[in-house]
């Protein structure tokens, strides 16, 4: 995939307001591209988003969703077991997502340990629901890339840091899916993913290369105190 040809996708894509179809334009583009190409799409994205591009970094977010979508799957084919929630017979799907929207802590709770995407999307919007609720989901060992996912397609939740940081960091996060976050994130942050042996190689190695790419910082005034 030639420089022109990747400019012209990141222009339509990060052109598209509405969040679902800028996925949607993304999931159409990476199935009518080869593997070669969508990894070349993948690869100047993220240096882009690197060098705080933001055109790249906004199709990066969309690139979380994309990428959890295994390809050709059709939206709304994702099954998950019927759970009790504590009430002695199984709910349905439509239950547990009326459940997560009470601001309830108790059911809150009961939301956020729930394996289908469709309900953490419901429990993303709860009033009640705090930024250390989302970072521990993120931060879970077997949370499942559909739900982060719908995570970083809230607007509430995707800038924030903690949420991002707990995402790139969980070694359970699929390699694109942290390839995607690792130019979204602080310095700090950047050093840590990058000394982390839990976490998967080509993501330490995007941290090196970001941090490598970012402007140095000032040494500090020896005369302030």
């Amino acid at each position: 995939m030639d420089r022109a040809a990747i400019d012209a996708l990141i222009h339509r894509v990060s052109s598209v307001s509405d969040w679902g179809a800028r996925v949607r334009v993304l999931v159409e583009q990476r199935d009518a591209l080869s593997d070669e190409q969508w990894a070349a799409f993948e690869e100047a994205l993220v240096v882009r988003a690197g060098l705080r591009d933001e055109r790249a970094q906004t199709v990066l977010l969309a690139l979380t969703e994309a990428t959890a979508e295994p390809r050709a799957r059709p939206r709304g084919a994702l099954v998950s077991p019927e759970a009790d929630w504590g009430t002695g017979r199984p709910l349905t799907l439509g239950e547990r997502k009326s459940l997560a929207r009470r601001p309830d802590r108790r059911l809150l709770e009961r939301a956020l340990g729930d394996a289908h995407p469709d309900v953490v999307a419901e429990v993303l919007v709860n009033p009640r629901l705090t930024e250390a609720d989302v970072a521990r989901l993120c931060a879970a060992p077997r949370v499942r890339p559909e739900v982060l996912a719908r995570v970083m397609a809230s607007p509430r939740w995707a800038s924030r840091i903690r949420v991002r940081r707990a995402v790139a960091q969980n070694p359970a996060t699929p390699v694109p899916l942290a390839l995607a976050l690792v130019a979204m994130l602080d310095r700090q942050d950047l050093r840590e993913l990058a000394s982390n042996e839990r976490i998967a190689a080509p993501v330490r190695a995007r941290a090196l290369e970001v941090l490598r790419r970012l402007p140095p910082t000032p040494d500090p005034d020896p005369t302030m105190h």
